[in-house]
């Protein structure tokens, strides 16, 4: 968008409007409106490729948030999405991958044994030295996981309109610019 913004001026300056335009503007009234509707066409594509930008983020933050509701394996080249609420052991291994991790704080450990260890000790263990939490305790750890994500996923959408509003007010100021002058 910005070097969009950019071409703009630098062609402004190499056709000399501003020259152009006070030649046109005492002189040939018709040439004058044939500037002002180049100007806005640029204005009114330039608004168009906004409102494109913003409906594809839009979409793709969506389902951002929908994603950071969903457990997946924590191997970054894994992912797989897990079941949310299995029974059993909260040393956990994933069946697609089978990186061994806590099914509680989703740290990778190296090996069966070091994984059971670190869950009797997590932090997040509502019941520490426990590998058999019940499950409405590890369900309220996961819905304190999932808001974090989400909370992640508005604060980044956030940034990204206050970017947008940013930029539509650049352009806006642009335009002025090239028509008063």
């Amino acid at each position: 968008m910005i070097i969009i913004i950019i071409m703009i001026i630098k062609n402004y300056r190499k056709m000399n409007l501003k020259r152009y335009y006070y030649y046109y503007h005492h002189h040939h009234h018709h040439s004058h409106n044939i500037i002002i509707i180049i100007i806005t066409i640029i204005i009114i594509t330039i608004i168009i490729i906004i409102i494109i930008i913003i409906i594809k983020q839009r979409r793709e933050d969506v389902l951002a948030i929908v994603d950071s509701l969903t457990l997946r394996c924590p191997n970054t080249y894994c992912s797989v999405a897990l079941d949310p609420s299995p029974d059993g052991c909260c040393a956990m291994r994933c069946v697609t991958c089978g990186k061994h991790f806590c099914w509680l704080c989703f740290q990778i450990q190296t090996d069966n044994g070091n994984n059971h260890n670190h869950v009797r000790n997590c932090g997040e263990n509502p019941k520490p030295g426990n590998l058999f939490p019940k499950k409405d305790l590890v369900e309220i750890v996961h819905k304190q996981r999932r808001i974090e994500a989400v909370r992640k996923c508005l604060m980044k959408l956030t940034n990204e309109i206050g970017i947008i509003i940013v930029t539509i007010i650049i352009v806006m100021i642009i335009v002025m610019i090239i028509i008063i002058y």
